[in-house]
């Protein structure tokens, strides 16, 4: 990618995050600028590191808002932060309670909490990325090997004229399928104790996508 154009265009696209979610972008978005993202709303576990432990800001945000803090052009920002390579782009969902005090000194009656999401494209140093992702064991995409189990098919050929035959011929392909699933069965089982520790530890939180979902070019 050339760092000398002006703006970050972010394809349309879908995905769903690991809550459920449905997140599209319904058409293709420039941006011109990128600013620093501190997360102080949602305070997603994965982004502490990157926001609170950094003297530099280490997540930003692509924007049209020029008034935003930190707020810096694209060429700016990559002629002193590396080159696009360096860097992953996150379809990210901000989900958080924005608490309210609506109250009355009579009732609360119909004032309760308002819930915000916002989707915002985030930019991650690629090493940074990795790391979250290494660590982070609930963030992952689990796709079992498929496997086909072979039908027990009776033919004339088969040579089957008695009930022994018909239980051999039986025999030998449930044995079959039983080496078939030994692989799928082990991958499956690996998954569910990841995923039982997930849940034990407070459930999957992760609101990534994969950055391969979302075309990011320079226009």
């Amino acid at each position: 990618m050339n760092i000398a154009q002006r703006s970050i265009t972010v394809s349309k696209g879908v995905g769903v995050t690991s809550d459920g979610d449905l997140l599209s972008i319904d058409t293709d978005a420039a941006y011109t600028g990128i600013a620093p993202y501190d997360d102080k709303d949602a305070q997603y576990d994965l982004f502490r590191s990157l926001v609170n432990d950094r003297e530099t800001p280490a997540l930003w945000h692509l924007t049209q808002d020029q008034q935003e803090d930190g707020f810096m052009p694209v060429p700016a920002f990559f002629e002193t932060r590396g080159t696009p390579a360096d860097y992953v782009a996150v379809l990210y969902n901000s989900q958080f309670i924005k608490e309210t005090d609506n109250c009355s000194g009579e009732d609360c009656d119909g004032k309760a909490d308002m819930y915000s999401n916002s989707t915002h494209v985030l930019l991650i140093h690629r090493n940074d990325y990795d790391s979250i992702i290494k660590e982070n064991k609930c963030s992952d995409d689990y796709f079992l090997p498929e496997v086909a189990i072979p039908r027990i098919l009776l033919n004339e050929k088969d040579n089957i004229f008695s009930y022994g035959d018909l239980l051999t011929a039986y025999r030998a392909g449930i044995n079959s399928g039983v080496n078939l699933l030994q692989g799928p069965l082990k991958a499956a089982t690996e998954a569910a104790m990841v995923l039982k520790d997930c849940y034990e530890a407070g459930g999957d939180k992760s609101n990534f996508l994969q950055a391969k979902k979302f075309r990011l070019s320079l226009s």
